[in-house]
């Protein structure tokens, strides 16, 4: 078995440009510049479909829900003017006013006022 003691500098991978002549240093110095501006772009475009993916997410869920906010909305502004409890107090001011376990018969949705 031949055992070689190989230094450092010995390793080297032999051929054009693996020297440390000016030539080699600049074939290494491009080859680093493209593999870096090829590193920039991939993650580049990968945020770019992320980002879109993301918003193609949010709009959909944005869509499918426009009725449900909408409902909410109308409920939020009918409470906000007290719609949802005039009707009550407008009975009771007029004596119109039972008692739970009473029937209510005089008291008709005519009586509540709408938009």
């Amino acid at each position: 078995m031949n055992q070689n003691n190989y230094t450092v500098h010995q390793l080297r991978l032999s051929g054009p440009g693996a020297s440390g002549s000016w030539l080699g240093q600049a074939i290494r110095m491009l080859a680093f510049v493209g593999l870096l501006i090829l590193g920039l772009t991939f993650s580049v475009v990968v945020f770019a479909v992320v980002a879109v993916a993301g918003l193609g997410a949010w709009a959909y869920i944005w869509w499918k829900t426009r009725k449900v906010r909408r409902a909410i909305r109308e409920q939020q502004q009918a409470a906000s003017h007290g719609y949802a409890y005039e009707a009550p107090r407008q009975a009771a001011a007029a004596g119109k006013w039972q008692a739970a376990h009473e029937e209510v018969s005089d008291v008709s949705w005519e009586d509540v006022p709408r938009k």
